[in-house]
């Protein structure tokens, strides 16, 4: 639709646009903008070429203008008696989401890859004062001008880069990123050298060629302008992509035939250094990405090295990398200590929201810490959250006094005979000034994991452990358990994970150095990406005390689950 738009502005710049495109390159342009409103960076463009047009006396541009605003008064009416807001573009204030979500990250992709959360999130490494970038962008921008000004460049080269071909992600980590992203740039680069050779020379080019290079330059300005202050997506930038393109491609002919020896030096020179210098910046880009980071790491375990070098930081997978990585987030954010900060401009939720797994009639606990201004009564409402057939006062709890520091809070709550399987536990709040919440553990009565002691390892939402050592160190899940001498026992758990190098999982029972042998001891090596059962039969052995551990331990860098594990000696049940 941008195309056929920005070609009808090229021709009426020409004067060549016949009375019957006016009106349909007008309808075309307003019904970009009912599609998504982002598409209004295209009405400065035709808005242009009309002025232009009646100062020509080409009277057919009126309706050209007029027809822009033919698709927008359905929606216009429709927000008006349905929502009480006078716009025809959408109803939700979406702008001042994007750009919350614009400051919190660089850029944001969608995978369709399987296993994976399809939110790919490029975090931004500038992102201070998170509470401010939340509450208020502009003010963040003003109070933080060279943090500002680096994720704004980011945000205007993420616009250009195609680091991934298609809009939907199978692979986060394809063979082929930074030459695509590479020859992309060589392509903008040659783009943007033939506009400037077009400007230089537009007193030899005819109307319709300086058409070209001015209505492009104008896109180009009016779509950065609008998009680079918000959350990025690569395919935002298709619309500036493809008359860049053409550019490019009119500019290799123009360099084969016209220009000369120097000319195609400098040219060369020029797309070389954007092509390497794009791919450069592209890879760095990727590498804030966690989701991107672990999938590179499990393709290429030496890659954790590279990533270190180019970062700072070595990746960590998603489940590893904080509580709050698998989580859904909207007006939201996580604090300098790992926490999740929930803030609003009083109109806008701010949500935090994860999946889990219940049953009907059955008994749940949500356990959290809470930290608000003291004395402040901003509400936090805690629920399960199934649709509009789920949502119900009985799995529903709100925090509404605060003092200033962390204070636990327990919600127990039956799921009901109408609980789906899947629903999602919220957090949600108006409150405009920021609450805090940390360490979130969702359990089934007194939960699975009630007398386990937790070193380096976190309890999932589906009542699973999460061991990992993202920092190093090792990981260890351990219970007491009660022995009699020279018995056999067995353990069975679920167990999900990794596969590769210095993933295994040790599982052994455990006193001390008088009590720490192999022949109680198994070692698991070979997971699967679904949950699988496992059982290990030991003797306790003559040297077994009356109590001892049962541990489950690892040095692995990327997350491996438990849960459902049952220990008893052979023959009880």
């Amino acid at each position: 639709m941008g195309t056929f738009v920005l070609a009808c502005a090229i021709a009426a710049w020409a004067g060549r646009l016949p009375g019957w495109l006016w009106i349909v390159g007008g309808l075309v342009c307003g019904a970009m903008v009912m599609v998504r409103p982002a598409n209004l960076f295209m009405v400065p463009v035709w808005g242009l070429v009309a002025v232009l047009a009646l100062w020509r006396r080409q009277w057919f541009a009126v309706l050209g203008l007029v027809c822009i605003l033919i698709p927008w008064w359905p929606q216009y009416r429709n927000n008006e008696l349905y929502h009480g807001v006078s716009t025809p573009l959408v109803a939700t204030r979406l702008v001042a989401l994007q750009e919350k979500m614009g400051v919190m990250f660089l850029k944001y992709a969608t995978s369709i890859a399987p296993g994976t959360d399809p939110r790919v999130k490029y975090e931004n490494p500038f992102f201070v004062d998170v509470e401010k970038g939340m509450l208020d962008p502009t003010e963040w921008y003003r109070n933080h001008p060279i943090e500002g000004l680096k994720t704004w460049v980011i945000h205007v080269f993420a616009l250009f880069d195609q680091d991934f071909p298609l809009p939907y992600v199978e692979n986060l980590a394809p063979w082929y990123s930074p030459y695509v992203s590479g020859a992309n740039w060589a392509a903008v680069a040659l783009g943007l050298l033939t506009m400037g050779v077009g400007w230089r020379r537009r007193n030899e080019l005819t109307a319709g060629e300086q058409g070209v290079v001015i209505l492009i330059g104008v896109l180009l300005l009016s779509h950065l302008g609008l998009h680079s202050w918000m959350l990025i997506e690569g395919r935002y930038g298709v619309a500036m992509l493809v008359p860049l393109y053409g550019l490019g491609a009119a500019g290799l002919v123009w360099l084969g035939r016209g220009a000369g020896r120097r000319e195609r030096l400098v040219a060369g020179a020029v797309v070389v250094a954007m092509g390497a210098g794009g791919a450069a910046v592209s890879t760095w880009l990727q590498r804030q990405a966690p989701a991107i980071q672990s999938a590179l790491v499990a393709q290429n375990p030496e890659m954790g090295d590279v990533v270190g070098r180019l970062t700072g930081r070595r990746p960590v997978d998603a489940l590893c990398h904080s509580p709050w990585s698998t989580w859904a987030m909207s007006m939201a954010g996580i604090g300098p200590d790992g926490e999740g900060i929930l803030v609003s401009d009083g109109k806008l939720v701010s949500l935090i929201e994860h999946d889990v797994v219940v049953m009907p009639n059955r008994e749940y606990v949500v356990e959290f810490e809470v930290q608000g201004e003291a004395g402040s009564t901003e509400e936090l409402s805690v629920d399960l959250y199934g649709g509009a057939g789920y949502d119900h006062p009985e799995q529903n709890g709100v925090v509404r006094r605060h003092t200033g520091v962390y204070q636990p809070v327990k919600f127990s709550w039956n799921s009901g005979a109408d609980a789906p399987p899947g629903p999602r536990l919220r957090f949600a709040s108006l409150a405009r000034r920021p609450l805090r919440v940390r360490n979130v553990r969702f359990t089934g009565g007194e939960g699975e994991w009630a007398g386990w002691t937790m070193d380096k390892v976190r309890q999932g939402l589906g009542q699973e452990a999460v061991v990992c050592t993202p920092e190093g160190g090792v990981s260890v899940l351990a219970r007491g358990v009660t022995l009699e001498k020279s018995s056999d026992y067995v353990v069975t758990f679920e167990v999900r994970g990794p596969t590769g190098p210095a993933q295994s999982l040790s599982v052994d029972l455990y006193a001390g150095a008088g009590y720490d042998h192999r022949e109680q001891n198994t070692l698991l090596e070979r997971y699967g990406e679904a949950f699988e059962q496992k059982e290990f039969r030991w003797n306790s052995g003559a040297e077994a005390p009356e109590r001892a551990e049962l541990r489950f331990a690892t040095l692995s860098q990327k997350p491996i689950q438990v849960r459902n594990v049952r220990f008893r000696k052979v023959g009880e049940r």
